[in-house]
């Protein structure tokens, strides 16, 4: 989106629909040899293409401006012109609103059936008839385009993109995001980058109240969100979302609730417990 906004001087309105493309063909070349990885195998082939990516950028001069990056202008519809954060900002919500229409209803299409039941077992989604590698061709294509769309946006906001905007410490953010808010929501995606956000202010805000050997320590703010993961993978593994869920239900069956209604069960196949 930067180098056909900035170096070609395409409409931001055109560039960012092709920004999703080319990170939808992106995913699609790391999905195919993917496809024989799963678990910490498969994390760490995404993560070593994400090392790549970095190195692209940076040797890339002519495309992506190297180490000095690109400077980003906001965008404008018709003679309004989005320079301020406010207005910038409505147009994510409506971009936001947009794209969640669509995840909730992809997620009761066929499609997005086919992922739920690849998600929960593989062994049961194939015996469905499921095709599982193209399924998972089709999760990482989607999942990419969405995320073309956000750097798209994400990118005239701070006005400027550039390989510090792609390093593993943001993978990571993402990750604490989708975990702290509840794996496999739509709803858990935005509770999770909102705690997330709120939570980097409340440290900045609070960084006088903290010790001074602790605030000047490099990696203090990561360092609380290995922390705060931890806890909810340890507390509340189902994240915000699933607190809200347990909420939901203890008021609608008050007082009949119990204890164990949501405890978790595992069960599996004979074919997956060996996996």
């Amino acid at each position: 989106m930067g180098y056909l906004t900035t170096i070609l001087g395409w409409s931001y309105w055109i560039a960012l629909p092709l920004a999703g493309v080319a990170a939808a063909v992106s995913g699609l070349m790391v999905a195919v040899p993917a496809l024989r990885l799963s678990g910490l195998y498969l994390a760490i082939a995404t993560m070593g293409f994400g090392f790549i990516v970095e190195q692209v950028i940076v040797q890339w001069k002519g495309v992506t401006g190297g180490a000095n990056g690109l400077l980003i202008n906001r965008p404008s519809i018709g003679s309004w012109h989005l320079t301020s954060d406010n207005s910038y900002y409505y147009l994510v919500i409506a971009m936001v609103a947009i794209f969640v229409l669509l995840t909730k209803n992809l997620t009761r299409s066929p499609a997005g059936r086919a992922f739920v039941a690849v998600r929960d077992s593989e062994v049961a989604a194939q015996t469905m008839g499921v095709p599982l590698a193209r399924v998972k061709v089709q999760a990482f294509v989607v999942s990419a385009f969405y995320t073309g769309i956000a750097g798209g946006l994400f990118a005239p906001l701070i006005n400027f993109v550039g390989p510090d905007n792609f390093t593993i410490v943001e993978s990571i953010n993402f990750i604490v995001m989708i975990i702290v808010g509840g794996l496999g929501s739509v709803h858990g995606s935005i509770f999770g980058a909102v705690f997330i956000t709120l939570l980097s202010e409340f440290i900045r805000i609070s960084k006088d109240l903290i010790p001074a050997f602790l605030r000047e320590q490099v990696g203090f703010q990561t360092a609380v969100y290995g922390l705060v993961l931890m806890l909810f993978i340890l507390f509340e593994p189902m994240g915000i979302y699933g607190r809200w869920l347990k909420l939901k239900y203890l008021f609608q069956v008050f007082p009949l609730y119990r204890k164990d209604t949501f405890r978790r069960v595992r069960r599996f196949q004979r074919s997956e417990r060996t996996r």
